[in-house]
């Protein structure tokens, strides 16, 4: 079982955890249903994350990211900024250093914003 994660974390597999999400953020409006809101469901993996119906818990949709923030693993636990945007990181393995992004609560667009790169120790 822990071979078969580590593989599928080292070739991208979206599938290699299936833990539950483990956080709820609410993010954007429900169409065509006045004053709901959607929940970003989140977990470890950005593959992981998904938009349930906040009254029913129906997945509405899985969140695929295309955006170009790197990054095999993220925390579920992101930071509320006053304008409702997330704050989070991304840990790129093994090596490749952590990613900080924001993320738009209504379009769910996130864009890169910083980093820290792993040190390299040589000698």
């Amino acid at each position: 079982e822990l071979i078969t994660q580590l593989i599928g974390l080292v070739t991208q597999n979206p599938d290699f955890t299936d833990n539950a999400s483990v956080s709820l953020q609410q993010v954007k409006q429900l169409g065509g249903r006045s004053g709901s809101k959607l929940l970003l469901a989140m977990s470890e993996t950005p593959a992981a994350s998904y938009l349930p119906d906040p009254e029913t818990l129906d997945t509405v949709q899985q969140v695929l990211y295309n955006d170009g923030v790197p990054g095999d693993l993220t925390t579920a636990h992101p930071s509320i900024l006053s304008d409702g945007t997330l704050l989070n990181f991304s840990r790129t393995l093994p090596f490749g250093g952590f990613h900080i992004y924001k993320q738009e609560p209504l379009t769910l667009k996130r864009v890169e914003v910083g980093g820290v790169p792993d040190i390299t120790r040589s000698g």
